[in-house]
């Protein structure tokens, strides 16, 4: 998305206001969505995954049997999925229709094609549309 906001379209000026206000809103969302994003990733890599990992390694240098390695490894998955909100039904429901609508937001902010057929979006009325793989800005003059 972001070498797409790259392109001249969304760097040069199209003459209608409305238009460079929801650019400007969406060069915003994408900055708070990847904030939130790298926020998630730091927690999960720096907070549990590093932390977990070493004991891990600890009960490791005192496995003795096949069992206790398997026994020791669920336990840190387990541990790993519990610690990152992956097991409750709830939360996993959150984070999958977050993830739709940021991919949704993503399309049409990124300008693609909706589906397959190429159908034509009018992104804001009168002003934006997408169709059949061209752009068409047009003002409100």
């Amino acid at each position: 998305m972001w070498l797409e906001h790259q392109a001249p379209q969304w760097r040069e000026h199209c003459g209608n206001e409305d238009m460079e206000r929801w650019k400007s809103r969406i060069f915003s969302l994408r900055t708070r969505m990847l904030a939130f994003v790298r926020q998630v990733l730091a927690f999960a890599t720096g907070e549990v995954l590093e932390t977990n990992w070493r004991m891990l390694e600890g009960k490791l240098a005192k496995v003795q049997t096949v069992d206790q390695l398997l026994r020791d490894h669920v336990d840190f998955l387990d541990s790993c999925l519990k610690q990152c909100m992956l097991t409750t039904s709830k939360l996993l429901g959150v984070s999958r229709s977050a993830r739709i609508r940021m991919q949704l937001l993503t399309r049409l902010a990124g300008l693609r094609q909706i589906d397959d057929h190429h159908v034509g979006v009018c992104l804001v009325p009168g002003v934006l549309q997408y169709s059949a793989g061209q752009v068409q800005c047009r003002s409100s003059h």
